[in-house]
């Protein structure tokens, strides 16, 4: 289940929460907007034939680890999200958390591998009920921390005018 709650919390939170920090802090238009957000899901449309291959080649073990450690590069090159941050620089990023979602969209294989034939229908709608689940109270709990943050961010800009 942790691997379900990892591809939760990289699909459905930067699709979330990119779109509302870049129109409440940098008032950037709605097309640049989706432009950036689009960027991850065609990148998981390229690398889904891709990781295919790589799943047959090598099996489950090898394209989970290296959807983790491409999604954590790209979530690290968002980590100095700033409102100066351009576009440009979300792009890479975007990119490789893309193909790195794709990678860890196989998690299901792993999740579902020592299940019984008969019993698949079951353990299959569990594995996405939880995923979704998890990917709920993710967004509810970035949501609250971003609202925290602007909070704070904003107030640091009031107290800088005042002084």
């Amino acid at each position: 289940m942790y691997l379900s709650n990892s591809f939760a919390i990289t699909l459905y939170v930067p699709i979330f929460l990119i779109p509302i920090f870049l129109g409440a802090m940098r008032l950037i238009d709605l097309i640049d907007i989706g432009l950036v957000i689009s960027c991850m899901g065609i990148a998981m449309m390229l690398a889904g034939p891709l990781v295919g291959r790589i799943l047959k080649m090598y099996g489950v073990k090898i394209v989970v680890i290296t959807g983790c450690c491409i999604t954590g590069m790209g979530t690290y090159l968002q980590s100095n999200l700033t409102s100066e941050f351009i576009i440009n620089n979300l792009f890479f990023s975007q990119v490789l958390k893309g193909v790195g979602t794709q990678f860890l969209s196989r998690s299901q294989y792993v999740s579902l591998a020592n299940i019984r034939s008969n019993e698949i229908n079951n353990a299959s709608a569990m594995f996405n009920l939880i995923l979704r689940l998890l990917a709920a109270i993710s967004m509810a709990l970035s949501s609250n921390y971003l609202t925290k943050w602007k909070t704070e961010f904003f107030s640091q800009i009031l107290e800088s005018y005042d002084n």
